[in-house]
């Protein structure tokens, strides 16, 4: 069976009106409800947000509430590479300056969890790890 990926600012698209630090608890338990429903049909979930140390906390009594095993895992590939314009998408500049707020929150680099340096890997390379880490051993 295949692994359910919760893009969170994806179900943020949901509430896109409302100050993103008034939606973050509202988006994680929204991926958190996501994951519950899959976690009951035998699917693993993998999903990705930026975390503070207390959205971690949050997101994690949600899922272990649950019954949900769960790991964080922070790709970090250094802020330079963060803030390159990848292939045609073009880096707006609310995007860029959001990545300097994460690095100052210590989202880009948390003390929680594994952190992965993926500069040098390709996107299904790291996807592979992340799988890996995540004891989920599956290919992609």
């Amino acid at each position: 069976m295949g692994i359910a990926h919760i893009e969170v600012d994806s179900l943020r698209d949901f509430i896109r009106w409302m100050p993103l630090k008034d939606s973050i608890e509202i988006n994680l338990e929204n991926a958190a409800s996501v994951a519950i429903n899959f976690h009951k049909r035998d699917i693993d979930s993998v999903i990705t947000t930026p975390l503070s140390g207390d959205d971690y906390t949050f997101l994690g009594s949600l899922l272990q509430s649950a019954g949900i095993r769960y790991k964080a895992i922070a790709l970090n590939p250094g802020i330079p590479e963060l803030k390159k314009n990848r292939g045609a998408r073009k880096l707006t500049e609310w995007e860029f300056n959001r990545i300097d707020e994460l690095a100052v929150e210590g989202s880009v680099n948390p003390c929680f969890g594994e952190i992965v340096n993926n500069s040098e890997l390709s996107v299904d390379a790291t996807a592979q790890m992340v799988l890996q880490l995540a004891g989920l051993n599956k290919t992609l």
